[in-house]
């Protein structure tokens, strides 16, 4: 837990410091803690087992992902152990995270810390590979969409799509986002507070997202599968949790802070894109992995959020005497479900590296030792089994 504390709270430290070298060191250490975990995270176990099969069985389990599984076959070919294969990705993920924070900021640290708890320990720790990969190649086609390289962003984009289905609905997102961002960045505050109203009002409808998937998986079959394991409609059971109500916080803190964040570079695309990730919020609630979809506008988010706390630009406007409110109020609520995520759950604690089994070889622990050692874990800690 003191590892986690720690990395989270020199976020905020080195990202105000001017000691070129402590950043440098501890841009190491964000890339061997992230990026090099061993036992942690749930989904290694099914990738671990896999990781031997050939091309042709990897195609068979994962009908989708034709390029993941060109990658794995081919990684396993040229004898890259496992732990060394999901370090480098994740390592390019992570790069792929900073490059799109350094379109928008300098405040990269602080925009680290925000985002550590909404979506980048979930990425690199509980570490969803395949959808980790072909995200990785949509945050660059991003980079390349922003800066006017069409074709390389849409080859890209194809690049992801093809390593988990997911991505290429996350990549017709971002094309929306490219295609109405200077739209939303004019659009009233009071339209786009009645169109989050509406979001949240369907988002208690869950007959409305049952019609529309079944209807989806009608057009594509291949989807149905994954429709019912995945994307499964739930109830939300009380919508107005504490997360629901920092969404129309922050909904309200990005419409007051327009003029500023659209003074920033590209700040139509940063606005826009936070302001949609709070507007589709609601809607993917009530679908168990659907937050999935809304990873790039969460990364947009969180860069707005670290923007708006931290990073100074001479304005005339008032607006910013708030500042230190929500400075106060992202701190707290950061704290908290932080601190909450990596307690109460399995895939965070014990935290271990595969950087020494890396260099010194394999490890005496087999299988079942390392897949059980999160859970038992938990147990010792809560008292009772994971989903008991």
């Amino acid at each position: 837990m003191l590892l986690y504390l720690i990395t989270f709270i020199l976020c905020f430290l080195v990202d105000y410091s001017n000691n070129n070298l402590l950043k440098k060191i501890y841009i190491v250490w964000l890339y061997v803690f992230l990026c090099f975990g061993y036992t942690v995270g749930s989904d290694w176990r099914n990738y671990e087992l896999s990781y031997g099969l050939s091309f042709y069985e990897l195609q068979h389990k994962y009908q989708l992902s034709i390029l993941y599984n060109i990658l794995t076959s081919l990684f396993n070919k040229l004898g890259v152990s496992f732990w060394l294969y999901t370090g480098i990705f994740k390592c390019l993920f992570l790069y792929s995270v900073i490059s799109t924070i350094r379109i928008f900021t300098n405040r990269v640290f602080s925009a680290i810390a925000f985002a550590l708890p909404s979506y980048l320990l979930f990425m690199l720790i509980d570490c969803p590979f395949r959808f980790m990969i072909g995200l990785a190649f949509l945050l660059f086609a991003f980079r390349y969409l922003v800066y006017g390289r069409i074709k390389l962003s849409i080859i890209l984009i194809l690049f992801g799509a093809l390593t988990h289905f997911a991505v290429g609905i996350v990549s017709v997102l971002m094309l929306v986002l490219f295609l109405i961002k200077n739209i939303v960045s004019q659009v009233s505050s009071f339209w786009l507070l009645v169109l989050l109203f509406i979001s949240t009002v369907l988002s208690m409808s869950l007959s409305t997202f049952s019609y529309l998937a079944e209807t989806l998986t009608v057009l594509l079959p291949i989807l149905e599968d994954r429709a019912t394991i995945y994307y499964a409609v739930e109830s939300t059971d009380g919508w107005m949790t504490l997360g629901t109500i920092m969404n129309i916080f922050l909904f309200c803190v990005f419409l007051s802070a327009r003029r500023y964040l659209l003074k920033l570079p590209y700040g139509n695309y940063m606005f826009a894109g936070a302001v949609l990730e709070k507007v589709l919020f609601p809607l993917l609630l009530i679908i168990p992995t659907g937050f999935r979809f809304n990873m790039l506008f969460s990364i947009l988010s969180s860069i707005a959020i670290a923007s708006i706390c931290f990073t100074s630009v001479n304005l005339t406007t008032v607006k910013y005497k708030y500042r230190p409110i929500v400075l106060c109020v992202m701190l707290l609520f950061n704290s908290y479900s932080y601190c909450g995520s990596v307690y109460n759950h399995f895939v965070y604690l014990p935290y271990t590296n595969s950087i020494p089994h890396l260099l010194v070889g394999d490890s005496d622990e087999n299988y079942g030792e390392r897949s059980r050692r999160g859970y038992e874990s938990y147990y010792r800690r809560i008292g009772k089994s994971y989903n008991e």
